[in-house]
């Protein structure tokens, strides 16, 4: 079973296809909220859908979104995942390496377990915030889909946030998006997904966002928002072919 398959990750909604993940290579002081969760079994889906999404086709530039401040959003214990090796053993072995070792988000820039000619942001969130914004913009002008990894996703203020007014710059530029969004027990996956499309719909997209869900052990949502130039190019067919 591919970590792709409908059991992990689930489409949301049945809009454009997207890309199968068959055949895919994914599929002291107070450390950064990202370090401490590296390498857990949401690590082990994000990069499987980072890699699958990405292909052979488009640049990946990733915006950590690192965070200096504590956020309570999980503990990263979730490292025994050894039962879901099988989908990707290459992913799951250089993960758990980082576990054991240097549990970082600069050991994953490191370790290959992404696309190599990719580009990534590591500046922490810092005031005032147009400006890391701006160096961000600036960073990521390379890419053709950009990651943006907030620890808990959209809010209005802190570091732990993405904000919606964020966004828009990059889609101005003909960038696709895939946005992290934390699960939070207070509200349902399924109430989460739509208010969060619909937030994304009113940036005036030009084209329909979705969601992916990640349900292994804690469930995670990630939003894509495809470039028109990008549609096609995202929205491959269950069976890998391209359309």
């Amino acid at each position: 079973m591919k970590l792709g398959d409908r059991n992990h990750f689930r489409h949301v909604p049945d809009s454009p296809s997207p890309r199968s993940f068959a055949g895919s290579k994914f599929c002291g002081s107070v450390r950064k909220m990202q370090d401490s969760l590296v390498g857990d079994v949401g690590d082990y889906g994000k990069y499987a859908l980072l890699n699958a999404l990405a292909g052979n086709d488009l640049k990946l530039g990733v915006n950590w979104y690192l965070n200096r401040e504590i956020t309570k959003v999980g503990d990263g214990s979730f490292t025994d995942y050894q039962h879901l090796r099988a989908c990707d053993p290459a992913l799951h072995d250089s993960l758990m390496a980082i576990v054991r070792g240097d549990r970082s988000v600069t050991a994953i820039e490191r370790s290959g377990i992404l696309p190599r000619d990719m580009i990534f942001f590591s500046q922490p969130v810092s005031k005032p915030r147009s400006n890391w914004h701006d160096r961000a913009l600036q960073a990521l002008a390379g890419a053709d889909l950009v990651f943006m990894d907030p620890d808990t996703g959209f809010g209005h203020a802190g570091p732990a946030h993405i904000l919606l007014e964020e966004v828009r710059p990059y889609m101005r530029r003909g960038q696709s998006l895939i946005i992290y969004q934390h699960h939070f027990h207070h509200e349902k996956i399924e109430a989460t997904i739509p208010r969060t499309l619909n937030l994304l719909a009113s940036l005036g997209c030009g084209t329909e966002p979705w969601a992916f869900v990640f349900r292994r052990l804690q469930a995670r949502m990630y939003f894509i928002i495809p470039a028109p130039a990008h549609v096609e190019t995202l929205a491959l067919v269950g069976s890998g072919r391209a359309l």
